[in-house]
């Protein structure tokens, strides 16, 4: 199981963020799945074709049985790469900023400006 977790300021964008990057990649999955399944189906289908051997002619067509599933299986309308179990959502209170980041700056910064005031003293003096 995957979380993924998007911090943004807009919770509408972010759950629409969300959502288009999970149809998208799944949607990309998708195509070249059937890409390869439709380059499988036409070899098979040529091999096939030029076999006279029965008993590679069966093992030629459970291949192709399988590959048809696949294609079949793929050309749902249902997610194929990943099933999502929580719909994109957005939290009921805000996550930014973020406490360990921020804090962290804004203890810099004061050493810096403290530094700054500290040299300016002591070449007025």
């Amino acid at each position: 199981l995957r979380r993924l977790v998007y911090l943004h300021p807009q919770k509408n964008f972010a759950k629409y963020l969300i959502s288009r990057i999970h149809f998208i990649t799944d949607e990309m999955i998708r195509l070249r799945i059937l890409r390869d399944v439709n380059a499988r189906v036409t070899y098979l289908n040529e091999a096939l074709s030029s076999t006279v051997n029965p008993e590679h002619r069966r093992n030629l067509t459970a291949l192709l049985i399988e590959q048809e599933r696949l294609k079949m299986l793929v050309s749902l309308d249902q997610s194929f790469a990943a099933n999502v179990i929580e719909p994109a959502s957005a939290s009921y209170k805000p996550t930014w900023p973020d406490k360990y980041l921020v804090y962290p700056m804004f203890l810099l910064v004061g050493f810096f400006i403290g530094f700054i005031v500290h040299g300016m003293r002591r070449n007025d003096g």
